[in-house]
């Protein structure tokens, strides 16, 4: 996953979520951010804290273009507090913003018929930017990534 800021871009190469509900067919489907590790701005190491975040995706607005691949689902963040990002010398803070942008979902081929992939492209992200050497705080962030979902299926 990737979040690119006006200084650059954080790229984190582990990240571990949840989402709910894990079965069943429902318009909602939120997906809580557990861990971001291994995560880098311009070289060098950062500190993530997730912080309670959540994706919430609705269903509501999604077209199936291609069979099997949906496009324009909405989509929120939500944030207990804020997903916070650090390093040795400044801080990034990205609040609770809705709605955001919109996703595309993939239900992934027949060897894995019961999979999703979840594609986000998120632009217009706001966020706060505290010390020195990381820019200055803005609206104009971006978020990218892909997240597999096993048992989750749009039909």
């Amino acid at each position: 996953m990737e979040f690119i800021i006006g200084a650059g871009a954080v790229k984190c190469r582990n990240t571990e979520v949840e989402y709910t509900p894990s079965v069943g067919l429902f318009p909602k489907l939120t997906i809580t951010i557990i861990k971001l590790e291994k995560c880098k701005l311009n070289g060098g190491e950062v500190g993530a804290g997730p912080n309670g975040c959540q994706f919430e995706l609705s269903s509501s607005g999604l077209i199936e273009p291609n069979p099997g691949f949906f496009q324009d689902g909405s989509l929120g963040f939500k944030c207990s507090s804020a997903l916070g990002l650090e390093t040795t010398h400044c801080g990034i803070t990205i609040g609770s913003q809705t709605p955001l942008s919109l996703y595309e979902w993939e239900n992934l081929p027949a060897a894995s018929p019961s999979e999703g992939e979840l594609t986000f492209r998120l632009s217009g992200i706001r966020y706060t930017v505290t010390g020195t050497g990381c820019g200055t705080s803005g609206s104009n962030g971006e978020y990218r990534g892909a997240i597999v979902l096993p048992h989750v299926i749009i039909r």
